[in-house]
């Protein structure tokens, strides 16, 4: 006899594919929050150095 899938065996059979892409979409949310900070990051670098390269003479 064959048993009905429920909801429940098909969470547990594919918990493993919707964890990855739960983490995937999460990570692609807080890139996209963050882009402008991101791209702006080499700027705030350049910045720091110079001022402790002007610190030091």
């Amino acid at each position: 006899m064959k048993r009905k899938k429920t909801f429940k065996d098909f969470l547990y059979e594919n918990n493993d594919v919707i964890l990855a892409v739960a983490i995937l979409v999460v990570t692609g949310l807080i890139v996209v929050w963050r882009l402008g900070v991101i791209m702006h990051y080499p700027e705030t670098i350049d910045i720091n150095s110079s001022t402790q390269t002007e610190q030091q003479k």
